[in-house]
């Protein structure tokens, strides 16, 4: 059986709708962003983040904490989130009043984050990395299931 064209269109068009809304409520970033992703690229200080270290990071986000793991080191920090910005804003607590700045994109299953790689550095203004920033620019993809 062939459908319209517009019928087609219609269903592609609704499913992000229908993904962003539970229960009646649409879901926020905060919600959308809970699970576990991996890492799937990086660059810092316009350096290419290695091969074996992208495959072993992997972000598990649940409610307001967000804890990262690579290999057998595991940090576990709060954030918080500023969708209204543009670009959208993220800060993780690292402890001892520092906090890092950051930006980030959700965009489906793909959620991406620069940071002046250290708590003492300026929000990034965009996804770029360039040598002598410090800033890292990593991509995960939600893990499948």
């Amino acid at each position: 059986m062939r459908f319209p064209l517009s019928v087609v269109t219609a269903c592609v068009l609704l499913v992000p709708v229908a993904q962003a809304v539970e229960d009646g409520k649409p879901k926020g970033d905060k919600d959308v962003l809970q699970g576990t992703w991996v890492m799937v690229s990086g660059t810092q200080d316009g350096k290419p983040v290695p091969e074996d270290v992208i495959k072993r990071v992997k972000l598990v986000v649940t409610g307001d904490k967000m804890a990262q793991t690579m290999g057998e080191r595991k940090h576990e920090h709060t954030y918080k989130l500023n969708p209204d910005k543009s670009p959208k804003e993220i800060d993780v607590d690292f402890g001892d009043g520092k906090v890092g700045k950051g930006i980030y994109e959700l965009k489906g299953d793909t959620f991406k984050v620069a940071h002046g790689g250290k708590p003492d550095r300026p929000r990034p203004k965009d996804f770029s990395s360039k040598e002598g920033s410090g800033v890292l620019v990593a991509e995960f993809k939600r893990a499948k299931k």
